[in-house]
């Protein structure tokens, strides 16, 4: 029992550790900008569905919009009747925990993993004040990737651990991954990292055997089986709600070549992080019915005074900013009357995209090749 505790003191000293850090966290406390239509506003409305057995409500420009990870965890956080703020914290000190444990095999002094721990709970950016006390998705992810980072750490340096534990943690980092992706939209970022750990894997694997190659392969499918398990779930649910199967319609291929087909109309001045401008709209409008039926919205009215740049150009300049366009777009697609449902709506930026590609195709619009997704063309500004 003594030397037990020798060897494994520093786990006792970072649970006072984190306990110390949680306690300074009581006199922070968390809070919702009801108006946030499009942030906490948009989870916390999402949530109260979810926890009156509603799924994710009726269905708008806004349902779909964002992954619905978040709203589903703030339901299960009210189930269990756990503070919210006091949950989003712990899960971090357990992402942290995973960290050190996945880096003990190359950290062995107590003292140094008590360091890296400390270092890790008290992370600034965890209690700060503007962001990190809103109901953001912030809380979710960041978790999810220390336990990724930490999964896939694990794999890399116990390649001779037992089969049932590499396989644990593989279906652990699949399924981080999964949620992961159902809660953020740019979580791509986070794909590097298992290229370079599979690159690395399948290298030395190569010179351990077929017997190695074949776990290596094997630990691949898991995570990946266990990566998918979130979204097939999520799509069966929004197919019997909705009547549609997919996660998040923003990330649909009608909506990417909608506002990518829009990005390619060279006309008119090429501002910096200007996504929309008044002269391409105008040259727009004639070769495609259905942006036509959008321009009352996007023009003027509560969509226009809503989303237009105010700040850094002339009020008359009638610029739509990188970002903030996507969001006109969609709001006035529901102006119009196409959002009663995914499938209607995504029918509506499958045929506003078929418009405007074909003018830009055949020369009746100024326009540079073909585009799909949500990256603004290239500005030298941006260098």
């Amino acid at each position: 029992m003594t030397d037990y505790i020798k060897r494994n003191w520093w786990w006792g000293v970072g649970v006072l550790v984190a306990g110390y850090k949680l306690s300074l966290l009581r006199s922070q406390h968390i809070y919702a900008i009801s108006n946030a239509h499009h942030d906490e506003g948009l989870f916390m409305k999402l949530a109260s569905h979810v926890v009156r057995g509603e799924w994710l409500g009726p269905y708008d420009q806004l349902t779909l919009s964002k992954g619905p990870a978040y709203p589903l965890f703030i339901a299960t956080n009210f189930w269990a009747g756990m503070p919210l703020a006091l949950t989003q914290q712990l899960l971090y000190v357990a992402g942290c925990a995973a960290i050190v444990w996945a880096i003990k095999p190359i950290l062995q002094a107590n003292w140094a993993r008590l360091l890296v721990f400390s270092f890790l709970v008290f992370n600034p950016l965890t209690y700060e004040g503007e962001t990190m006390t809103r109901v953001l998705r912030q809380h979710l992810t960041v978790p999810l990737a220390l336990f990724m980072v930490a999964g896939v750490i694990a794999i890399c340096l116990r390649s001779d651990a037992a089969r049932s534990w590499r396989g644990f943690w593989a279906a652990a980092v699949g399924l981080s991954l999964g949620v992961f992706q159902l809660t953020r939209e740019e979580g791509i970022w986070i794909m590097p990292m298992f290229v370079l750990a599979g690159v690395t894997l399948l290298a030395v694997s190569w010179r351990q055997g077929r017997t190695k190659r074949v776990e290596v392969g094997v630990i691949a499918i898991v995570i990946t089986l266990f990566a998918a398990m979130p979204a097939w779930w999520i799509s069966a649910q929004n197919k019997e709600h909705y009547g549609w199967s997919g996660q998040v319609d923003f990330n649909d291929r009608a909506f990417a070549d909608a506002v990518g087909a829009l990005s390619r109309v060279m006309i008119g001045p090429d501002w910096a992080f200007v996504q929309s401008n008044p002269e391409a709209r105008a040259a727009i409008y004639p070769h495609s019915s259905a942006f036509d039926e959008l321009r009352p919205h996007l023009e003027s009215g509560p969509i226009a005074d809503k989303w237009m740049e105010r700040e850094k150009h002339p009020n008359d300049a009638r610029f739509y900013m990188n970002g903030w366009f996507n969001w006109a777009l969609r709001d006035a697609i529901a102006a119009a009357g196409y959002a009663t449902d995914p499938q209607t709506f995504l029918d509506f930026c499958a045929r506003l995209a078929a418009e405007v590609n074909a003018a830009c195709d055949d020369g009746r619009l100024e326009a540079v090749g073909p585009r799909s997704g949500l990256l603004p063309r290239w500005h030298s500004d941006y260098g």
